[in-house]
């Protein structure tokens, strides 16, 4: 992965500036809250004109900001994403006629489909956002251990409660999605017979059992994802909740002002909600990472030198001496006796079933 992002470095270096950014935007409201509860108390009206105007002007850069981030990081994306593609279709173009009958041809559609979009949106974009997350985490924490430490740290630590990192079954989603292709496929090509001899009924059936695969395999990803997201929604509303009656124990002891508490709580949850966010995140990238290792080891494999056909264009002939084929206990080439010679065309010909693609397939090794 790291060779696609390197080969659009500049599209690259532009997200992660744009992203910082966005970050620092985003924190920028804690002061903006300071400014705003400041004003209030002072009963000055002057002063909360001014506010805002600062607040408005603020709303829109911060609008702007979060408008430019998801648009960068779309674009560096979709642009990653076309490269990766380009690479899987050439590497189908570098298969055998051999190698490339090994897998159906729902592989490749799912590999084309399912398993680049799941890259796309599971593993680019999360990684991506994880990224604008420390951004937010480090400023937020600088910023608010600066107007209070003390206050800060107890904030902080409620917030790193140990949470379970259930693995995820996107596995199992991949493989049951290509077996649904797979029958369904058969299905739309073998359309005319079904119809004559009535066998909807039976493969409806099994199409129909394998989309509940699908359905079941989907329900065990989410529910697993979710479980996850669940404990963090449950952490993050105890560090809301609580972090009023922490921090109003201080302003009544008189050791936080009340705008600084406000200030220091929107900080601290820019530290909280990422470290909240991060293990949701990581649960999502292991799962996706199964489809991004299946495209990448694709790729490697199909762009080897040995799986070109250059080295074809050396034959000058191709002979085959008594060759016979048996298939399911019946004979269908019996000592066949040909000579190929490079340069020259051949034509095949014979009655349907005598043998003709099976000759061929026989050439080719499969």
């Amino acid at each position: 992965m790291k060779k696609y992002l390197y080969k659009n470095k500049w599209r690259l270096i532009l997200a992660l500036v744009v992203g910082a950014l966005g970050a620092i935007s985003v924190v920028a409201m804690a002061y903006i809250i300071q400014l705003l509860v400041t004003a209030i108390i002072s009963g000055d009206a002057k002063q909360m004109v001014n506010v805002g105007i600062i607040s408005a002007v603020y709303v829109l850069i911060d609008s702007y900001m979060d408008y430019a981030v998801e648009i960068v990081n779309e674009r560096l994306t979709q642009a990653v994403i076309l490269d990766i593609r380009q690479y899987v279709l050439k590497g189908i173009s570098h298969l055998t006629v051999k190698g490339f009958y090994q897998e159906p041809d729902e592989y490749y559609m799912n590999l084309l489909t399912n398993d680049m979009d799941v890259v796309d949106e599971e593993y680019l974009k999360e990684l991506l956002s994880m990224y604008n997350d420390i951004w937010t985490f480090v400023l937020g924490l600088a910023s608010s251990l600066i107007l209070s430490p003390f206050f800060s740290l107890i904030m902080i630590l409620m917030s790193l409660a140990p949470i379970v990192l259930p693995q995820a079954a996107r596995k199992e989603v991949s493989k049951a999605q290509e077996g649904y292709l797979g029958r369904l496929k058969e299905g739309l090509q073998g359309f005319l017979t079904l119809k004559i001899y009535q066998g909807f009924a039976g493969y409806l059936s099994i199409l129909n059992q394998r989309g509940q695969q699908i359905a079941d395999a989907k329900v065990e990803n989410t529910r697993r994802q979710r479980g996850v997201y669940a404990i963090s929604y449950g952490l993050r509303e105890f560090v809301n909740i609580f972090s009023w009656v922490v921090g109003g124990f201080f302003v009544i002891a008189g050791q936080l002002e009340f705008a600084t508490f406000f200030a220091v709580k929107q900080l601290v949850a820019y530290v909280a909600y990422p470290i909240q966010g991060f293990s949701a995140s990581y649960t999502g990238l292991v799962a996706a990472r199964f489809n991004c290792d299946k495209i990448m080891a694709f790729i490697e494999t199909t762009h080897k030198e040995d799986l070109s056909l250059g080295s074809a264009q050396k034959v000058q002939s191709l002979v085959l001496s008594n060759v016979s084929l048996e298939k399911n206990g019946t004979l269908i080439l019996d000592s066949i006796n040909l000579k190929f010679e490079m340069g020259k065309k051949y034509l095949i010909v014979g009655e349907s079933g005598s043998g003709k693609t099976s000759l061929l397939r026989t050439i080719l090794g499969m």
